[in-house]
């Protein structure tokens, strides 16, 4: 070793002869405590291989053996491998290995500049902070082994690079609609929270997150710490339109619904009533027919349904009748006078039909103007029972509910 280059070199003191008998190689530590004898009695040009760690805080020294209890001696530098010793210097000429390490981690020996001895073979290894992975050497040495060993055969320096920890985010869809952030790979450090919305185009609806995350939110927020993929789902969506009615409600309420194709929709019709009596359900207008209530349809395009109620034509007030005996000389004749009174919740009445309920059926008997609440039936059968029914006929010519009275 040139005494020039030497690391923590004290230069040559007085009385240092090459000529005596031989030398002792002990290891100090930086505080100088011995921590090694190597050996003594080494002789010019022998070579040692101390076994002692590769690590820059360990220097050596060199005494002489002066025989008469006296030392003299030299410090120097040593990373591993062997000592040379000759008749004009202590060691051959080292070499410089220039350590450092990138954001994330460290390595050992740590980042500096080392002499080591030609030939010697120096263990570097790098240790990656929380959240980092060591990612590959640059220098002199190339690659992402770790550790690795250097040979000392020139100067040479080595970088350790390290990056953060990532995790992979796949995102994928099933219908029409996309995601933010898009749909794809994404490379995500460890640790961070992800916010993934989903978006459906015009006329499909969001239904939910499959994958490693089921959900129905949106949106999402993802912690990576594991690769992860999940899926957005799309379905196509159909429009229903309930149309208002005046005399009566549906359930679903009138308005606009939208529901995800193939659905199967339930609708109920519930006619209003007045003075607990129940306007009329007639029956679905619309892309729904029919009289059934409730009825089901099916979305497979945009529907719209109405219900039709008709309002209630209530039977007249106070209908009731009289057994009448007409007498002269010739004959006697019997009559039922008839009469009743105008429902004030009806509207649009014209006129009132009288029928005569017999084992046939119904017979019509008259038809009587609005303006009138008397009709007499003559040719009476006193021995008979005689049941009148009385409804009340709005001007489309819809009758309304009967009113019945029997005579007997």
């Amino acid at each position: 070793m040139h005494r020039g280059e030497c690391l923590g070199c004290l230069g040559k003191q007085e009385g240092w002869d090459n000529r005596r008998d031989g030398y002792i190689l002990q290891f100090f530590n930086r505080q100088r405590h011995a921590v090694a004898d190597i050996g003594q009695n080494i002789y010019p040009n022998e070579s040692v291989k101390p076994q002692i760690a590769c690590f820059n805080d360990y220097v050596y020294v060199v005494w002489e053996d002066m025989r008469d209890g006296f030392y003299d001696g030299h410090w120097g530098g040593w990373l591993g491998g062997d000592i040379y010793f000759n008749s004009v210097d202590l060691s051959k000429p080292y070499y410089t290995l220039v350590t450092n390490s990138g954001k994330g981690g460290s390595i050992e020996p740590g980042p500096g500049s080392y002499m080591c001895p030609p030939g010697s073979i120096v263990n570097i290894e790098a240790f990656p902070e929380e959240k980092f992975e060591f990612s590959y050497w640059s220098g002199a040495v190339q690659g992402t082994e770790n550790p690795i060993q250097v040979t000392m055969d020139s100067r040479k320096k080595v970088f350790a690079h390290f990056d953060h920890i990532t995790y992979t985010l796949s995102i994928k869809k099933d219908g029409a609609g996309t995601t933010n952030p898009v749909l794809g790979k994404h490379s995500i450090v460890i640790g961070t929270e992800v916010k993934v919305k989903a978006i459906p185009k015009i006329n499909h609806v969001f239904t939910g997150w499959t994958g490693d995350v089921v959900s129905q939110e949106n949106p999402i927020t993802i912690t990576m710490d594991s690769d992860t993929a999940i899926q957005a789902n799309f379905k196509r969506q159909f429009k229903l339109k309930i149309e208002w009615s005046k005399y009566g409600r549906t359930f679903p309420n009138p308005g606009v619904h939208f529901y995800i194709k193939d659905t199967v929709v339930v609708i109920t019709a519930f006619p209003y009533s007045f003075r607990n009596i129940p306007h009329i359900f007639k029956g679905w207008r619309g892309d729904l027919s029919g009289s059934m209530n409730p009825a089901s349809i099916i979305m497979d395009s945009d529907k719209t349904v109405k219900a039709h109620f008709l309002r209630r034509i209530y039977a007249p007030y106070h209908f009731y009748g009289i057994l009448f005996e007409n007498r002269s000389f010739f004959y006697i004749v019997y009559t039922h006078m008839l009469k009743w009174e105008a429902t004030p919740y009806n509207e649009n009445v014209v006129k009132y039909r009288l029928y005569l309920m017999d084992g046939a059926g119904l017979k019509l008997l008259s038809e009587i103007p609005a303006h009138q609440f008397k009709f007499i039936n003559w040719g009476i059968d006193k021995n008979k029972t005689y049941t009148y029914l009385l409804k009340a006929v709005i001007a489309s010519g819809r009758e309304g509910d009967p009113a019945v009275y029997t005579i007997k």
